[in-house]
């Protein structure tokens, strides 16, 4: 690799990360169309994988969701994207298993798999190369495959960059092999609902949240519910009465209420809409009011 790859060119984003892993003594491993980093910890390793978003950055990169691992003392394995290929690269497979099988796996006790969108695709087909892992998901793919998934329209071009016909296309038959699933969807998308019916087992525990749209983790953080229930999904303790409680705050968010608000409006329910408004303001003071009410007002002229 010439000098002009790591400072300035396809891996420039990833100095900051490479510096601190050397420092930590992990591993780091560039690939044509993706990064690989372990940073170590004690106890469990969370491996995750970039969303689509995570190429729009302009920053110094990181794991996806790196910061909340750490946090815990865990260690990070992060599989981070240059392209949007659906880590459909060939030499990604090899590089995975061989630092899997003889360098993780010795060194943890426990193995869990984190991602959304995309990154759940990632966490849930390679799933497999852990014994007995956690895998938790938000609005997860399980395929690109036309014949598996016929009803994803939303990624057409993801189907074409690499090869579906080889290891590691289904998310579904690595999800098969998992010690438990936790999959956290919004069953008002259809798409997201039927990936998410695809994952329906005895290992798999399910958390429908309606209206919280495919972004979905922005929304959880604001009524301060992501953290805590993604830090006891990876440990494999976290329930679903745990969590559905706690989830009946979603009354108190803006940004929950910003999408309901859209939502019931888009589908022509705009004195449902306004009725829900009016009773959310009676309720308490919004930081959002004259936004929740434009998104209301809008729908009169529908």
């Amino acid at each position: 690799m010439n000098a002009q790859d790591t400072s300035t060119g396809r891996y420039a984003q990833f100095a900051d990360i490479r510096k601190e892993v050397s420092e930590l003594g992990g591993q780091y491993i560039e690939l044509p169309t993706h990064v690989i980093v372990h940073i170590p910890g004690k106890d469990r390793l969370v491996a995750t994988f970039d969303n689509r978003a995570a190429l729009n950055s302009n920053d110094q990169r990181r794991p996806w969701g790196d910061k909340l691992i750490l946090e815990q003392g865990w260690g990070c394995l992060g599989v981070m994207a240059i392209e949007q290929n659906w880590y459909r690269c060939p030499d990604l497979y090899p590089t995975l298993e061989t630092l899997v099988a003889n360098t993780l796996v010795p060194a943890y006790s426990g193995f869990s798999l984190y991602g959304n969108s995309m990154g759940g695709f990632g966490a849930l087909t390679f799933s497999r190369l852990f014994p007995d892992p956690i895998t938790v998901t938000f609005n997860p793919q399980t395929s690109l495959m036309h014949d598996v998934v016929p009803f994803e329209r939303r990624f057409e071009p993801g189907r074409g960059l690499g090869d579906w016909t080889g290891p590691y296309v289904d998310g579904a038959e690595g999800a098969a092999c998992a010690a438990k699933n936790y999959v956290f969807y919004d069953p008002m998308v259809v798409e997201d609902k039927l990936h998410a019916l695809r994952l329906v087992g005895a290992n798999s525990v399910m958390f429908p949240c309606p209206w919280l749209t495919h972004p979905f983790m922005p929304v959880l953080a604001s009524m301060q519910l992501l953290k805590p229930s993604a830090v006891s999904a990876l440990e494999g303790t976290l329930t679903r009465k745990t969590f559905f409680d706690d989830f009946r705050r979603r009354r108190f968010s803006d940004r929950y209420m910003q999408e309901l608000l859209t939502a019931a409006v888009s589908r022509g329910h705009c004195r449902l809409a306004r009725a829900a408004l009016e009773k959310r303001l009676l309720q308490r003071q919004s930081n959002q009011r004259d936004l929740l009410e434009g998104i209301v007002a809008a729908g009169g002229h529908l």
